[in-house]
């Protein structure tokens, strides 16, 4: 063979290998197109709900008396309801049960926050500890561990006369003491921060809008999302973690009002439950089977702007945290459907566990 057709037959060669290459990478991305294609057109079911929980316990929503009747108009961004998922996640919250050790826990608790070791009971759940250099009292639940903080401002009335620096140095207060009191998790570190302004308007305390003219900023604290969902509360504008914070520096002074209703989730243990479509939870709505979290002073028309799932965070003991649907409106209008369908859920209406609620000050008035 001479050179000339050596030549030849190499690049021959190379051609052919040129050639075949082009083709597979031709022939791979059409592959993968159509296979893309075929499965937006036909797409595989979902993955069937595991259920693992079995039928789960009804929700407990706190009881509101006196409520109009409501008539809604749904006025969404595309005039549509949305399309959910089929399913969606449930986490179980591990219960917490009495035990010999029940008080000796509540008394470290007290400890941690600054109060005395001895409790006074109660009731058979309920034991108060208290503040030898102020007068703060602390009511904790030695079942569930949930607590509030209560604050006689008639025996220390320079408080009333004081502004907070700003919500950073708030919170930074509110965060070291849960940390130094080995309550703070990363579920609350991590999750959203709100602060309220309230100044004194004998016999009450009311809501302001600016700083300058707060006597004490609330802290608020809430759950991060959990599979990007937000987690809401019963109060749309209160955690069930939250602190009243002053103007003073000292240590006894600095917080002199709060509640902890925190139960804690076991992120690795969840099941998917089947969800109802929104049009499902739309005819719950109109039906009167939602609970109404905040509504406007006046008029019973509302106008439905937004739908959309979130989680559902109790200050009950509930034992699992479940998805429900949300309303909101016009007016501030906000209310909750439960998401996961008939068949699976409620099984059983908790019984409501004692509340440790605070009474640090004044009630509130807008």
């Amino acid at each position: 063979m001479t050179l000339t057709q050596t030549a030849y037959y190499t690049r021959l060669t190379i051609k052919s290998l040129l050639f075949f290459v082009i083709f597979l990478i031709v022939g791979k991305l059409a592959l993968n197109i159509g296979n893309a294609v075929y499965l937006q057109l036909f797409p595989p079911p979902p993955a069937p709900p595991t259920v693992s929980f079995g039928r789960l316990p009804t929700l407990y929503f706190p009881e509101k008396i006196g409520l109009p009747t409501f008539s809604y108009t749904l006025q969404t961004a595309t005039s549509e309801l949305p399309i959910f998922p089929t399913t969606t996640n449930v986490y179980f919250i591990p219960p917490r049960t009495a035990s010999f050790l029940s008080l000796d826990e509540a008394s470290k608790i007290a400890q941690y926050l600054g109060f005395s070791q001895k409790g006074e009971e109660l009731t058979d759940t309920i034991y108060r500890f208290s503040k030898t250099e102020s007068s703060a009292t602390l009511d904790v639940n030695i079942i569930n561990k949930t607590f509030s903080i209560s604050f006689n401002l008639t025996k220390t009335p320079e408080l009333l006369t004081l502004h907070p620096s700003s919500t950073n140095d708030a919170q930074s207060a509110v965060l070291a003491f849960l940390k130094q009191s080995n309550l703070l998790t990363l579920d609350l570190e991590n999750g959203e921060k709100t602060f309220e302004f309230l100044k004194t308007d004998p016999p009450d305390l009311s809501t302001v809008s600016s700083l300058s003219e707060a006597n004490f900023i609330r802290v608020n604290l809430f759950r991060q999302q959990y599979d990007d969902l937000p987690v809401l509360t019963a109060n749309r504008k209160r955690g069930n973690v939250w602190f009243l914070v002053t103007g003073d520096r000292s240590s006894y002074k600095q917080i002199i009002a709060g509640e902890y209703h925190y139960f804690a989730i076991d992120s690795a243990s969840k099941s998917t439950y089947p969800i109802k479509t929104a049009q499902q939870a739309w005819e719950d709505l109109n039906a009167g089977r939602a609970f109404i979290a905040q509504y406007p002073e006046k008029g019973n028309k509302i106008t439905v702007r937004k739908i959309y799932l979130a989680y559902y965070d109790s200050k009950q003991p509930q034992g699992f945290m479940q998805p429900i649907v949300v309303f909101e409106g016009d007016g501030g209008f906000s209310a909750y459907v439960p998401a996961v369908t008939g068949d699976y859920y409620g099984s059983a209406l908790p019984s409501p566990s004692p509340e440790t609620t605070s009474s640090a000050a004044p009630s509130e008035k807008k």
